[in-house]
């Protein structure tokens, strides 16, 4: 099987791992201590794929009235950095770098990670034992492919759920429509076909970046490219004019309201078909949190189109084994 094929097969694997974390939860496998519930300040990390979902929870805990804000993982490399009474650590495969994180456990009075690695691994015993609580997730492998698309998505609906458990004031996530959300059938105007597919950028709609920071991560991986992320409305404050003339697909991150369907519209006007340039709609028919989910598997067809169109191995990749001098760091 080649690395396309792969891809293909994990991202069809998502909404099962999903639906298995969210009955698992429901049934009490991850409880909360009352400690947690009643911490104020929160300070979150993850790199890579982990990196979205640690962005998603600093929001959740912002609207929940927590004081919460993301560190990357150097920050954890400065003598004097700061803490808080809550340290997260997000890392699907326990990384040589989120080690470091872990590592400053110490200055905080409790430290989460979420994790798919075994926590009674032996090679890795010593290290998860530094958290204070373990939230131990699927898949438990997902290692071949450069880029990871399980358990980057498995681990912002875990951020969602564990945010949720952290405000009992707050609604819970509506579970039983996360799979209708998954698998939520999207009105693009153009069907990607590989050939189609110029480079990307994520086009949120009234949402900030943060939200989407890992599934442009996942993007990068995939294709080899960098994908920016541009508000609607930003779109004219320099993109425009950065790839003026040049073929670019625009990835609309929407609602179905009429206020999005008009500014996509606006979008559209400004863009040039001769040039290549096209705006896919990507419209999620539910409302936030699960909106995410539906662009997220939207994403993930828009993913599997450009693939198809590019010579990119996924397995051996460019550059591996070539990182170590940074990648290294903390083991």
């Amino acid at each position: 099987m080649d690395g396309h094929d792969l891809l293909e097969q994990r991202i069809e694997s998502v909404g099962e791992h999903l639906a298995s974390l969210a009955r698992a939860w429901a049934e009490g496998a991850h409880p909360v201590p009352a400690p947690l519930r009643e911490a104020k300040t929160w300070l979150i990390t993850g790199a890579g794929g982990s990196a979205g979902p640690a962005h998603m929870l600093v929001d959740a805990l912002l609207e929940r009235g927590r004081v919460a804000r993301y560190e990357p993982l150097s920050h954890f490399l400065e003598p004097d950095a700061e803490a808080a009474d809550v340290l997260v650590v997000f890392s699907q495969g326990l990384s040589p770098n989120a080690r470091l994180a872990l590592a400053r456990h110490e200055r905080f009075a409790h430290t989460v990670l979420f994790t798919s690695v075994d926590p009674e691994a032996s090679d890795v015993e010593a290290v998860i034992a530094q958290a204070s609580h373990v939230i131990s997730l699927p898949p438990k492998r997902e290692d071949q492919l450069l880029v990871r698309v399980v358990g980057p998505c498995v681990a912002t609906l875990a951020a969602l759920l564990f945010a949720d458990a952290i405000d009992n004031r707050s609604a819970p996530l509506d579970v039983a429509s996360l799979a209708e959300a998954r698998g939520a059938s999207s009105p693009m105007e153009v069907e990607p076909d590989g050939g189609a597919i110029a480079s990307l950028a994520l086009v949120p709609f009234g949402e900030g970046a943060r939200r989407y920071h890992g599934i442009a991560n996942k993007l990068l991986e995939a294709i080899g490219e960098p994908v920016p992320i541009w508000d609607v409305l930003g779109v004219t404050h320099g993109p425009l004019q950065y790839f003026h003339g040049q073929p670019i697909t625009l990835l609309g991150l929407m609602r179905d309201t009429r206020e999005h369907h008009d500014l996509a519209d606006r979008l559209d006007a400004i863009l040039d078909p001769k040039r290549g340039q096209q705006l896919l709609r990507c419209v999620a028919p539910h409302a936030r949190p699960l909106d995410w989910f539906a662009h997220d598997a939207m994403i993930d067809r828009v993913l599997i189109g450009a693939m198809r169109g590019r010579e990119r191995d996924l397995i051996d990749w460019p550059g591996k084994g070539a990182d170590q001098s940074l990648y290294g760091l903390g083991r």
